[in-house]
């Protein structure tokens, strides 16, 4: 675990941001983290329409009628089965020390908006895989088209989560916040919103996915640093190799990405695609 931190001196309420990639072991590590922290309020990366069922797990509603509600009335965009393993530990931590800590006050912050369309353009990417695994041509400019198009929405709702976010923290003496595994933009928000912010990397290293790739070297565009054909075709087809070769051929997204690392480690480190 990596820590980036500040002095104390002229802020106001402390805040951790906690950055950890969506995978379950993830997830595992940040919830023993969370279970040694002592805090009285934590954001967590959920949609807010489900904030009500996450109160009552925390206060001691079955797991599986908390699924079930979620499976009934369709709350979650992605698939649930592969959302509910990943975040699970998270979750049964947030209920130990709900136990323990009784004022503890828990805050899901993922904007619905924004989680309903990227679930469809998870749907559109996956479209677009299929046709070039099947006919091995790339349409370069409807995989820029819609991945900048997730950047834009994604940069939007950052904005609306961000503004919820420190709203929250104003209230409270000390917050954990889980962010994804880039947490760097929040943390930067909180400490220039006059929070005295701290981040930590959970479970690095990191290594970026082909798509997780693509998707950084589009918004880099944004810095005048040019996106080449040749290598948006590269990082397209190292993702369709991904899906074919790990995805589709492992058990949940852990085991995927586990296997995928554990072959080219070493081309990731002399590449820096590490985080």
């Amino acid at each position: 675990m990596v820590k980036v931190s500040h002095d104390r001196d002229g802020f106001m309420s402390r805040v951790s941001v906690l950055a950890v990639p969506k995978l379950r072991k993830s997830f595992m590590k940040a919830a023993s983290y969370l279970e040694e922290t002592k805090c009285n309020a934590i954001l967590i990366p959920i949609p807010r329409t489900i904030q009500r069922f996450i109160e009552e797990y925390a206060l001691g509603a079955p797991y599986e009628l908390f699924v079930e509600k979620l499976r009934r009335l369709k709350l979650i965009s992605e698939p649930l089965g592969p959302w509910t393993r990943m975040i699970e530990p998270l979750l049964r931590a947030l209920r130990e020390m709900k136990h323990k800590l009784k004022r503890l006050e828990i805050f899901c912050y993922a904007d619905p908006t924004y989680e309903e369309r990227s679930a469809q353009t998870a749907v559109r990417i996956s479209t677009l895989t299929f046709n070039v695994a099947s006919t091995g041509k790339i349409d370069l400019d409807a995989w820029r088209e819609l991945l900048a198009s997730e950047l834009l929405m994604k940069a939007e709702a950052f904005e609306r989560e961000t503004s919820f976010a420190v709203d929250i923290v104003e209230d409270y003496s000390d917050t954990v916040f889980v962010s994804g595994v880039k947490g760097g933009s929040i943390y930067k928000r909180l400490r220039s919103s006059g929070h005295d912010a701290q981040l930590e990397y959970i479970d690095l290293p990191y290594y970026f996915t082909p798509l997780q790739i693509l998707r950084n070297e589009i918004e880099l565009e944004r810095k005048r640093k040019v996106l080449t054909e040749d290598r948006m075709e590269e990082l397209i087809r190292e993702h369709i190799g991904y899906v074919r070769e790990y995805i589709l051929k492992s058990s949940d997204l852990d085991e995927a990405y586990l296997r995928w690392t554990a072959r080219y480690r070493p081309r990731f480190i002399s590449e820096d695609f590490i985080l």
